[in-house]
């Protein structure tokens, strides 16, 4: 696996940019070289100046302090104008109607404001896709942030493909299982290609086309000679619906969040009775680092917003609880242990840009930051490098596109969770590292919870991320967001339901993480059910599996019984923002 870039190759054009990601913020506010257009500055350093003279009729109107007028913040911004509704699950199952998701969302994206770039484009893009596969019921909801000079470009490529490749693996997944069951009823193959007729696919067969989806379209993306993606691309976090589960993928840094009600009178351990107030937010699998004093990151919980304050409970009911953020993703970064030792092994050299300069001594001791909980004040975090080269400098693991960087490790295989919702389930987000940069998990679940519909959240949402930047930074990142209010009356027992497994395991290890910051903690991955296939693909690719698809493609189109596309009726704009 792996492009045609090599690490010995001539060095690419970086365009006077040192690294990309973590959005792409600098460690020390005085630092003369830059990150690009989203290089860290000073409070209120913006100059027009930075703007040839022939531009700056154009500029946006900013107030006192340097910061975008309220009405310029407007026209950044694009919203979905209206609550959408949709029912998720077998709308067929008629003795099972209880299990329906009956799901309210809502959309919004914000074009950052950069002072020395005030005309770079937003580079997030999302997608939104009903009837999956052509499947009534399945569902695709997902979020992309483009990274680097075409970074724009890059996450446009995703939105445009991702959702295509996926549908067309998840017909031929699905026309293979009918013709294979057909074959073995010892009766004729016909219909096998009709999706009325097709099954459902078990979480094995999903998670594998999934994973097969986003190294298709990866490798299309470094195809496509419209898209630079050799120091450029994109992250992706999406939740794929089918027959009324749910499967996380996530590439990158963008952020899945599940909202769960922890009612009183649930069972729990006394332990965790003790502990439940003090519960921000779970990271689905945290790992530690060796922490010396003198290099120990400054990380501290996000400052106080105004109206910030976490959801209340009704006092009249018990049994109320309180709303529990659960993170169903983890941010792909150096900063993990086990993505970088991955990393280095695949001949990454990994270090901050003041390590790579000199001005702080080489070591890997950056913290044990909890992605979610903790806020990041520094900005200065380990990245990713050719060993002994200058470039690429990607402050995350993973992504899809980042040609060159791919070939030290940066690959574009998914992580993922597949669950099912249970009526304590109340809200879903989807969101680029523009939202959760200086809010945490919590924070963001908290504002849904107070809010009576999902745009509402997303403004709420957005605005307080938008003020959080401000906060702390002269510029602010682009930020995109979709928000899901979710009801059904589907029940798990505790054997059953994956959420709560996964929420009890992470709550133990963050208390780990904050009781031992001087314990290394070697997580499982989420892809551990998946390693050996994902290995043997890498290594041995089915040559005879790629023509059997092809052969099934076709066979889908020529039956001709239903649509082979799904409805595809949001996603935000393929060009440049004005």
């Amino acid at each position: 696996m792996g492009c045609t870039h090599s690490a010995d190759a001539t060095e690419p054009d970086m365009d006077g940019r040192k690294g990309v990601g973590h959005t792409e913020r600098m460690g020390r506010n005085s630092r003369s070289k830059g990150i690009g257009a989203s290089e860290r500055l000073p409070r209120n350093s913006a100059s027009k100046s930075s703007i040839p003279d022939d531009q700056n009729e154009t500029l946006p109107e900013l107030d006192k302090d340097g910061n975008l007028m309220p009405e310029e913040v407007s026209k950044r911004i694009t919203d979905s104008a209206k609550t959408m509704k949709i029912v998720i699950g077998d709308t067929d199952d008629k003795e099972n109607e209880q299990d329906l998701i009956r799901v309210q969302y809502a959309y919004l994206t914000q074009r950052g404001y950069y002072p020395d770039d005030v005309h770079k484009e937003n580079q997030d893009r999302f997608s939104i896709t009903h009837k999956l596969g052509s499947k009534e019921g399945d569902s695709l909801f997902a979020v992309y942030d483009g990274h680097g000079k075409h970074g724009g470009s890059c996450a446009n490529f995703a939105k445009e493909q991702y959702p295509k490749i996926l549908q067309k693996n998840l017909r031929i997944e699905r026309a293979k299982q009918m013709k294979s069951i057909k074959q073995k009823e010892g009766g004729s193959t016909k219909g096998s290609f009709n999706p009325k007729l097709w099954p459902k696919l078990t979480l094995e067969q999903y998670e594998s086309v999934c994973v097969k989806s986003h190294r298709e379209c990866n490798k299309a993306m470094h195809k496509d000679v419209k898209v630079d993606d050799s120091l450029s691309g994109t992250t992706i976090i999406s939740a794929a619906f089918h027959y009324g589960r749910v499967t996380i993928c996530n590439v990158g840094d963008s952020r899945a969040v599940l909202g769960r009600r922890i009612r009183k009178s649930q069972s729990m351990d006394e332990e965790e009775k003790d502990e439940e107030e003090e519960i921000v937010d779970v990271d689905v699998f945290p790992t530690a680092a060796n922490v010396e004093e003198s290099f120990e990151m400054t990380v501290k919980k996000e400052e106080k917003v105004e109206d910030l304050n976490p959801a209340k409970e009704d006092e009249n009911d018990g049994n109320f609880g309180k709303v529990v953020a659960i993170p169903l993703s983890q941010d792909q970064t150096p900063y993990r242990e086990d993505e970088r030792e991955r990393v280095k092994k695949a001949g990454a050299a990994v270090m901050s840009i003041d390590q790579m300069d000199g001005i702080e001594p080489m070591h890997e001791n950056w913290g044990n930051i909890i992605a979610g909980e903790d806020i990041d004040e520094k900005g200065d975090p380990p990245r990713v490098w050719v060993e002994g080269k200058d470039f690429p400098g990607t402050a995350f693991t993973r992504s899809l596109g980042d040609a060159v960087a791919e070939d030290i490790g940066c690959h574009a295989d998914p992580e993922k969770v597949t669950f099912e919702f249970t009526e304590d389930d109340e809200f879903l987000v989807l969101a680029s590292d523009g939202v959760f940069e200086f809010l945490t998990n919590q924070t963001v679940i908290d504002m849904c919870a107070k809010c009576d519909d999902p745009l509402d959240a997303c403004k709420q949402i957005v605005a307080a991320s938008y003020k959080q930047w401000l906060h702390y930074e002269n510029r602010t990142d682009d930020i995109t967001i979709i928000v899901m209010f979710l009801d059904t009356n589907k029940t798990l027992s505790k054997s059953d339901d994956a959420i709560e497994k996964l929420h009890r395991k992470n709550t133990e290890q963050n208390k780990i993480l904050r009781n031992a910051a001087q314990s290394v903690i070697v997580p499982e991955s989420f892809m551990d059910e998946n390693e050996a296939l994902v290995k043997e693909t890498n290594e041995n690719p089915d040559d005879e599996e790629d023509a059997s698809n092809k052969e099934t493609e076709k066979d889908i189109a020529q039956d001709g019984t239903s649509n082979l596309n799904g409805s595809e009726i949001h996603q935000n704009g393929s060009t440049p923002e004005q």
